[in-house]
């Protein structure tokens, strides 16, 4: 009768130690789980400021290749402190219109 006891302890004991690995095993599993979580979002985030800062970048280059096509190094553009204040605009001024007569 003791023996029969025992083995039923024996057993009970085995059953708590698997209770208790599956316990440790689901814990790690979840945290397993959460860093993928993390990782994506992360993933995610970083994808989404490559492509900002791709666009930034292909922006500034067609800028930068505009001015060297249509403006070479030879080209000089007033810094419009040149420009006198209250100036009139070419547009307007008397000189093309009185040309405009001729």
């Amino acid at each position: 009768m003791q023996a029969i006891e025992q083995r039923k302890l024996q057993v009970k004991t085995h059953l708590g130690i698997g209770e208790q690995f599956k316990h440790e095993t689901e814990f790690e599993l979840h945290q397993v789980k959460e860093q993928l979580r993390n990782a994506e979002e992360n993933i995610a985030y970083l994808s989404d400021r490559v492509m900002t800062y791709r666009y930034r970048w292909l922006e500034e280059y067609y800028r930068a290749d505009n001015l060297e096509r249509h403006m070479p190094n030879g080209i000089h553009v007033p810094d419009l402190g040149q420009i006198p204040l209250g100036a009139p605009s070419p547009g307007f001024s008397t000189e093309f219109l009185a040309w405009d007569d001729m």
